[in-house]
């Protein structure tokens, strides 16, 4: 089997349920360094196992063509083939969102670790996305921006843009080829995408985007009133020496901060951190020390009061992890799934909260009361006659608030809401056409651009914070 040299293609068929396709020889170009064309018309073989990634339609490789002595003389086998790195893009790229990148020149590589990234859309993009918007669907530009195949709960992260921002602030964290990745998303709300796209649980993101192979998009996109449209992705070089070196009292000035999810940007944040390690963080370190031995039992008693109230009041969904783990979790930590209490039922849609007026705290707090005001012996007719006295006071204060709530809930609000959105949504239209490219031509990343003012002044800020800090990599 003759070797002739190393060639980049593009697989245009695969046979149906075959492990083998072809590569368009009219695609088929000589790799750098190369310098003699494939002597055939024919279209190159290629098998599944001489690949590195799965066969598909539009892959492009960089390949070895061996003389095919199956096909017979005049025909190519193609073997070692590695998918180039412009074909792992366009699995990202399902079109429509073009991307600027601050400083970024031809050679691909950065001037700053920190950098402006600003977008532009597409007119066919936009139309859907004002479509929605007027449907009540919140619509946002999601980015995703990890170092090329080191992405892990550290190196990835995520942001959530408005489409009105004239641009956003994106900072890498590991020197090298990264890639910044955009797409638009929507869902009912604001609140509905931040808990989707931006929550973390261990560590890392609950909802995935990119496949483990960072060669594609995982997320699925079959819902209509959530899900995503569009995007686009580019490729920036980060130089190592953008970063700045850590000092060696790094772990002592960041003792008190969750490494994890929250290391020091950059140099600027880091010295703010550094004023407290040399001021208040010795002592606070004298004291815990001290106070450690005792603050387990401190703790759990706070959150074993709070379990008591929540009970008295008849609240679901309590967590008794607190008590289980005191020196891991606050008694905050007791109320994160609390549920509606038992002493508000919904009846006919409406909550009543009437019957919180003889839940035990409000009858304990009531027999305190009658104890103190009245002489009679406990258990006598006089003794209850005025504990029922005192007992009016919450029966009528719980009956108005009742009334309250169930004239506020059968209002039907739907027309003044309505009313009150519909300049809203006109505005959100206008915004989304100010995207389009063709209306404003490819939007750059410089921030001596944008007018100055409250929107911007942050834009500003970092422009100046560039050029005095640097960031640090990732560990």
């Amino acid at each position: 089997m003759s070797y002739f040299g190393r060639y980049v293609g593009r697989v245009t068929s695969i046979p149906a349920d075959k492990p083998y396709g072809y590569i368009a020889i009219n695609t088929v170009q000589k790799a750098p360094g190369e310098t003699e064309d494939l002597p055939t018309q024919a279209d190159i073989f290629i098998h599944s196992e001489d690949s590195d990634s799965p066969l598909r339609v539009g892959l492009e490789v960089n390949f070895s063509a061996y003389q095919d002595d199956k096909r017979g003389e005049g025909h190519y086998r193609a073997k070692s083939a590695v998918e180039t790195s412009s074909s792992h893009l366009a699995a990202f790229t399902k079109g429509g969102i073009e991307l600027s990148v601050q400083g970024l020149g031809n050679n691909r590589y950065l001037e700053q670790s920190s950098v402006f990234v600003s977008w532009c859309i597409t007119a066919t993009l936009a139309a859907e996305a004002k479509q929605k918007r007027l449907d009540g669907l919140a619509v946002q530009l999601l980015l995703v921006y990890w170092p090329e195949n080191k992405r892990t709960a550290r190196t990835e992260d995520r942001q959530l843009i408005d489409l009105g921002a004239p641009m956003a602030i994106v900072g890498f964290k590991t020197p090298g080829i990264n890639r910044v990745f955009a797409m638009l998303v929507f869902d009912r709300n604001l609140g509905e995408l931040r808990d989707t796209y931006l929550s973390r649980k261990d560590g890392c993101y609950r909802t995935d985007v990119i496949t483990s192979d960072d060669c594609g998009i995982v997320l699925k996109n079959d819902g209509i009133r959530d899900g995503w449209f569009g995007s686009g992705v580019v490729e920036v070089g980060v130089p190592e020496a953008l970063f700045a070196e850590k000092p060696r009292d790094y772990d002592w000035v960041n003792m008190f901060f969750d490494m994890k999810n929250n290391p020091p940007r950059d140099q600027c944040s880091f010295r703010r951190r550094r004023i407290f390690a040399y001021t208040l963080q010795p002592i606070f370190v004298l004291v815990i020390g001290l106070l450690l031995g005792g603050w387990g039992t401190i703790k759990w008693v706070c959150s074993f009061i709070v379990v008591i109230a929540l009970l008295l009041i008849g609240v679901r969904g309590i967590s008794y992890t607190p008590l289980r783990h005191p020196l891991n979790y606050n008694a905050s930590n007791v109320w994160d799934d609390l549920q509606r209490p038992v002493w508000i039922p919904v009846i006919r849609e409406r909550h009543v909260p009437l019957p919180v007026a003889v839940s035990p705290p409000v009858l304990i707090v009531a027999g305190l009361v009658t104890w103190f005001i009245s002489n009679a012996p406990f258990g006598t007719l006089a003794w209850f006659i005025t504990f029922g006295k005192v007992m009016l006071v919450p029966v009528i204060l719980f009956a108005l608030i009742t009334s309250f709530v169930v004239w506020f809930e059968g209002v039907d609000w739907d027309e003044k809401t309505r009313l009150e959105n519909e300049a809203h949504r006109q505005r959100l239209a206008a915004e989304v056409d100010e995207l389009i490219c063709t209306t404003t031509g490819p939007r750059k990343p410089d921030v001596w651009q944008l007018p100055f003012g409250p929107k911007t002044f942050r834009f500003y800020a970092h422009a100046l914070k560039q050029k005095v800090c640097k960031g640090f990599a990732a560990a």
